[in-house]
């Protein structure tokens, strides 16, 4: 999991995976199954600045076998993402979720 406006460890490219608190699986059916995480960030400007709205970008993707600590913009575009993941000699075995928001810098 990624944050594109991320300033914990490498930043943008580091994965975020291992802070989440709560992680349940729920729903399994024969073809599909929810994962559902619960994340408490308590990181002041972890992720975005103090006063200000910061936009961001999630991105999630599960790989075969273990997941890098640091996920590297290896075609150099400037976005993380499953290309990178590929040139990374990762094989990604989930759907792929990107989603836009913004971080509300209380």
């Amino acid at each position: 999991m990624l944050l594109s406006s991320s300033r914990v460890g490498a930043g943008p490219g580091q994965n975020l995976a291992n802070l989440f608190n709560i992680v349940a699986v729920t729903n399994p059916t024969s073809s599909e199954t929810d994962i559902w995480s619960t994340w408490i960030i308590g990181g002041q400007n972890a992720f975005g600045s103090v006063g200000q709205l910061t936009r961001t970008r999630l991105f999630v993707a599960v790989v075969d076998g273990a997941a890098p600590n640091v996920v590297s913009d290896l075609d150099r575009n400037g976005v993380f993402d499953e290309k990178d993941l590929a040139l990374m000699g990762l094989h990604v075995i989930s759907n792929v979720r990107k989603i836009d928001f913004t971080i509300n810098g209380f």
